[in-house]
């Protein structure tokens, strides 16, 4: 084979020039480069308007050593997920060079997910190009196999989430500066090592040293980058220096000796290096990220392990079911050695080991071939880091960990297949055609998988339906329903979560909060707290309810010890500012959101808070500043738009209100936005477009009171008061002891004098208003109280009433205005004339009173006359 292509590339360089100078011949290996290359651009065009998905939401959006947040050399001792490496909750995995090509990345492309798959796409085909040509040059392959490994490894799916998954990039980064280290090394031995009696000494000591630096960076790219030392090391003990053949002779092996104590030694300085960038420790995972590692029987682990590594090769070999995670419950533990999938184990360990048979023969041999000893190295060696051999690692299985792996797999399949066309020459068409048959199949399967990552919701479908007994793809897909406002939804897939694996604590806890029922909210939340002590939004989540519900003392020490753990953390912040403010510290509530802004300023839920905050205080105009803040730094915080509407509602700047509350709905046909708009609708004038709106509510959300009693009022000041009184009906016979719309429905009622009916009603509200000890609503109910006793002439029983409505409130108008009307009426003019100067006096111009005022001027001119 080796012959073969020397003498190949002599005729090709004989036929450069032929036909007279008509024309240039291309080459061969040219030509493969080229058609690997533009097969590895072909497949992946469609993933290029891909989002941001999943962990690229944490690596990339949300990490301020990316997104500019953070000062620029941050990334150099931050993990690669933007916290400190030295955070004993650090994931440990430093990628340096990752980080800063996604940092340069955002920098130019302003954020835009397309320049990360445009750049993703364009290192997967130098990365194809590049195994190629080490095809080509280093193992040697012939230019048949070399086609055929060069189009599996650009077109395979299995790549997908390393190519169309933005994260994926650490994987592709670190497989080409491995391959470069690889390629640099073997040049950096003498040209003619393969024709050599004894082990080749090292011509270009530079090259050497160029090879180990990138062997580091790939390190930096990705932890396994390291690996491609060991591999150079053992590819150049078998096929360069041949050891198996001159181990005797000391002379013939010393320059390998030396390499190989060079190598080692560099070697060990980047492993201490690593672990001291770890602070000598590990990560620590969860049971559910990889629960093999957490059985306490070594049977269960070994042969779980075991069949893992079969399951990887299977994988590569039959890409039908591809997901983006593989943890809870998708490959159970092999606990028997009855197990069936033991067989499967005992099947890759026979065939690896005849692998290792047959490398050894030929390593044995004069003219050793390294296709499948070099097919072998590049599979196993990278994937050891990810198989828990040496220690345990964050998943079950992962896709994007075999992008480099599937190289050696690539090499094997292509070498296998060349021998096949040739041992079986008269069957050369056929098998040609089913190679290319199995290509095509293989590209079709990497574009429909390139959709899968289109966007989050449709990764998060893709995963529940290929494992439906995956607990974490329903999670997933929960929390992207949830984000969404598609609450029910969300809340099936957190239970079929808990069902499938009840020991998941954010599953618990996520879904309390989408419960209306605040004990079973808090049952879920305990539940996260007993699975995981120190899990900081069940404790955040479990304060709030509790500060709400008036345990005030209990729910604080919840929050108090959230900032004990992280005194930085936003989220415990912003409820420690919402209680202060409650409690009428606004001062101190300013501080906390002040705070909670200098250490993210971009923080949306931050900004919608401070919002509300100035929202209450009745600084309209800064609460709409930061609405508007909040949902332009989180394009999908639909619930700031609502509050900004409604704000600006209150402004009486309608148009802008219907504006902002349009492009809300947009985004999440969410009730509050719907029942904002219809109140806007009425208030500009538009009462059909407002009554579709509330009709839509309904259809949309029978049980909510809230929008339903602003649909009644509606229908109340249209005069349809018969429709009004049949939907305060339903919201009462869902809930008998709701309050206002007790005292809506009195309203109504009254419209159609029906008051005795409506007294019967309001004095019901009145009783629960006086236990709930609600000031502000009491005033409003024992003014309506007032009212109806007025409109039935029942004038002294108007009187205590509005007399019991000035008490809470002196400064009341209107219930002045009503008492000097009743006075005026009783001829009790004295009183009556007191009563329009209290008016008088804090509304100068209130036209009704200085009327009246008049008219008793009027009547005593007259008596004084008579």
């Amino acid at each position: 084979m080796r012959n073969n292509e020397t003498d190949m590339e002599v005729n090709d360089e004989k036929s450069k020039m032929a036909g007279n100078g008509k024309y240039i011949k291309i080459p061969e290996k040219y030509v493969i480069c080229v058609l690997t290359v533009c097969a590895s651009c072909v497949c992946y065009l469609n993933s290029l308007n891909g989002d941001f998905v999943h962990d690229d939401l944490y690596a990339i959006q949300n990490n301020g050593d990316v997104n500019g947040r953070n000062p620029t050399w941050s990334f150099l001792k931050n993990d690669f997920w933007g916290k400190s490496i030295a955070d004993p909750r650090s994931h440990k995995s430093y990628r340096p060079v990752t980080v800063l090509s996604f940092r340069i990345n955002y920098h130019f492309g302003q954020g835009s997910p397309y320049g990360f798959h445009v750049v993703n796409v364009c290192l997967h085909a130098l990365m194809t190009v590049l195994f190629t040509y080490v095809c080509q040059t280093t193992i040697r392959l012939p230019a048949q196999c070399c086609l055929i490994s060069g189009l599996l490894f650009a077109v395979h799916p299995i790549h997908t989430e390393a190519v169309a998954g933005i994260v994926g990039r650490a994987d592709i980064l670190a497989a080409i500066f491995f391959m470069l280290s690889f390629i640099v090394y073997i040049r950096s031995l003498e040209p003619s090592w393969s024709c050599l009696k004894q082990a080749p000494v090292t011509r270009y000591w530079s090259l050497m040293t160029l090879s180990l630096s990138m062997a580091t960076v790939s390190m930096l790219c990705k932890e396994q980058g390291i690996m491609v030392l060991p591999l150079c090391i053992l590819y150049d003990a078998v096929v360069c220096s041949r050891i198996l053949q001159h181990y005797r002779s000391w002379h013939k092996i010393k320059p390998f000796i030396t390499r190989f104590i060079f190598i080692s030694s560099v070697g060990v300085v980047l492993v201490s290096f690593r672990l001291w960038v770890m602070r000598g420790t590990l990560p620590k995972f969860l049971h559910q990220d990889n629960p093999a590692s957490f059985s306490s029987s070594f049977f269960t682990r070994v042969f779980t392990y075991g069949y893992l590594w079969f399951f990887n090769v299977w994988l590569q070999l039959f890409p039908s079911q591809l997901c983006y995670d593989w943890q809870i419950g998708s490959i159970p533990l092999v606990e028997s050695l009855m197990d069936a999938r033991n067989l499967a184990t005992a099947l890759f360990v026979v065939t690896f080991n005849l692998l290792l048979l047959k490398c050894w023969k030929h390593a044995k041999t004069d003219d050793p071939d390294p296709a499948v000893f070099s097919g072998v190295l590049f599979y196993t060696l990278p994937i050891i880091p990810a198989s828990n051999l040496l220690f345990p690692v964050g998943f079950v299985v992962a896709e994007r960990v075999l992008y480099l792996p599937s190289a050696g797999l690539c090499v094997l399949v292509g070498y296998g297949a060349h021998i096949l066309m040739r041992r079986f020459p008269h069957r050369r068409n056929l098998n040609l055609a089913l190679t290319i048959y199995c290509l095509v199949v293989l590209a079709t399967k990497t574009v429909i998988q390139n959709y899968v990552w289109m966007s989050r919701e449709s990764l998060f479908v893709s995963g529940v339906r290929i494992l439906p007994n995956n607990a974490k793809t329903h999670y997933n897909y929960a929390n992207y329903l949830k984000d969404t406002g598609q609450t029910d939804a969300a809340k099936i897939q957190y239970q079929a979560a808990i069902r499938l694996y009840p020991d998941l604590p954010s599953a618990h806890n996520n879904l309390g909060t989408l419960l209306n029922d605040t004990v079973a909210a808090e049952f879920h939340y305990e539940a996260a707290l007993r699975i995981s002590p120190d899990h900081k939004g069940a404790m955040i989540n479990l304060g709030s309810s509790l500060i709400k519900r008036g345990q005030g003392q209990r729910g604080q020490k919840l929050i108090d010890r959230v900032l004990e753990l992280d005194p930085e953390n936003v989220d415990a912040m912003i409820v420690k500012a919402w209680v202060t403010m409650t409690e009428g510290k606004w001062g101190l509530a300013e501080q906390y959101y002040e705070r909670a802004l200098q250490r993210d300023p971009r923080n949306s839920e931050t900004l919608y808070y401070y919002g509300k905050y100035w929202h209450q205080r009745g600084d309209l105009e800064r609460a709409v500043k930061l609405y508007r803040k909040a949902f332009i730094k989180d394009s999908g915080q639909w619930m700031a738009m609502v509050s900004a509407g409604d704000a600006l509602k209150q402004l009486g700047k309608y148009h802008e209100a219907e504006e902002i509350l349009s492009r809300s709905l947009m985004i999440s046909r969410s009730v509050p936005a719907l029942d904002t708009l219809g109140l806007v609708y009425f208030y500009l004038g538009r009462v059909s477009e407002s009554i579709n709106t509330y009709e839509e509510i309904q259809r949309l959300a029978p049980d909510n009171a809230e929008s339903l009693l602003h649909y009644a009022q509606i229908l109340g000041n249209l005069g349809e008061t018969e429709r009004a009184e049949e939907v305060l009906t339903e919201i009462l016979q869902r809930n008998p002891h709701n309050p206002d719309a007790m005292a809506q429905m009195s309203n109504v009622l009254g419209q159609q004098n029906r008051h005795l009916q409506a007294l019967d009603y309001l004095m019901n509200a009145i009783k629960i208003t006086q236990r709930e000890n609600n000031q502000d609503r009491l005033e409003t109910l024992l003014f309506q109280k007032a009212s109806h006793y007025k409109d039935l002439k029942r004038y002294d029983e108007a009187l205590q009433s509005y007399n019991e409505t000035i008490k809470m409130n002196p400064k009341r108008i209107d219930a002045h205005l009503n008492i000097g009307a009743i006075f005026h009426l009783q001829r009790h003019y004295t009183k009556a004339k007191n009563h329009y100067e209290i008016v008088l006096k804090q509304d100068p111009e209130n036209r009704i009173a200085k009327d009246n005022l008049a008219k008793l001027k009027n009547i005593q001119n007259k008596h004084t006359h008579s």
